[in-house]
């Protein structure tokens, strides 16, 4: 098993349905709606991965959210791996989310 994963999306069914797929992966999955917690929630436990839906948002669903929260992270946590998920088939996103 590997350590703890932080996934973080803004549907409340697919953080059920990560955890459940994840439970028997990572010793300990964390998930948040919120976007205040992400980084809270890096600060108080060490966190192996994250999980981060490209599509974060809460209202405004530009697809740029989760590309702001992928830098805050980077920048606090340069070292956890971050995994992006998107349902956008536009690849000038991903080449920003690679860059």
């Amino acid at each position: 098993m590997y350590g703890t994963i932080l996934v973080v999306d803004d549907n409340a069914a697919i953080l059920t349905a990560m955890k459940y797929l994840l439970a028997d992966i990572f010793e300990e999955v964390l998930t948040t709606t919120q976007p205040d917690d992400i980084l809270k929630l890096m600060a108080q436990q060490s966190i192996d991965m994250v999980l981060l839906d490209m599509n974060f948002s809460l209202g405004v669903n530009s697809g740029q959210e989760g590309l702001f929260w992928l830098r805050a992270i980077r920048k606090h946590h340069p070292d956890v791996p971050v995994v992006l998920l998107t349902a956008y088939a536009d690849i000038s996103l991903a080449v920003k989310g690679l860059k």
